[in-house]
């Protein structure tokens, strides 16, 4: 490999490093929650998905499966699996390869959960200001990871009911990479 391609290899794993970091303040300490005591990577067909929840509130991370490829014969994309978010961070550090702890199988279907994103206004309903504010900073962390500035639009959305989950959304162009996408989930509290 050419001293740029080693450049890039070593941003690109710091980058995938903050971003394991990041993505574990959002995972699960309760031992009745052990299969959310990780980050769960998903290989789409075009993308890496990222996923860390603590069933109170959800980070989805979405990169382009192009921004991993360091050169023609090479990619840094991790495997599918869910991944201790700590070990992780220091394979990543050390060059080597993550390994998952267990198969992705075992994680939440996201998807039913996540609300659909719509323009029609949602129901008054009540959520943790401390669990949006640590979602939001957790966003702002993965965006700088990233080379974006802490300064970008988050998206905010409410589901139609009162007992809907709160969306948030952050799209990155900037910084060194294509297109990732942010998405945060807070369930609304219990009244």
């Amino acid at each position: 490999m050419s001293k740029k391609t080693d450049s890039s290899v070593l941003g690109k794993r710091k980058t995938l490093a903050a971003l394991f970091r990041a993505m574990d303040t959002h995972t699960s300490d309760d031992i009745t929650r052990q299969h959310l005591a990780g980050v769960c990577v998903r290989l789409l067909d075009d993308a890496v998905r990222f996923e860390s929840t603590d069933g109170h509130a959800l980070l989805r991370v979405t990169v382009p499966g192009t921004w991993f490829v360091v050169d023609d014969a090479a990619s840094l994309a991790p495997a599918a699996g869910t991944y201790a978010a700590q070990e992780a961070t220091a394979r990543l550090a050390l060059g080597d390869a993550p390994t998952p702890l267990a198969d992705p199988g075992y994680w939440p279907h996201t998807d039913q959960i996540i609300p659909h994103e719509t323009a029609a206004p949602g129901a008054a309903c009540g959520f943790d200001p401390t669990l949006l504010g640590g979602l939001l900073d957790t966003i702002e962390k993965i965006a700088v990871a990233f080379g974006c500035s802490r300064r970008g639009v988050v998206r905010l959305q409410l589901g139609q009911g009162a007992l809907d989950p709160c969306r948030l959304d952050r799209h990155l162009y900037a910084g060194h990479v294509d297109h990732v996408t942010i998405v945060g989930v807070v369930m609304p509290m219990r009244l």
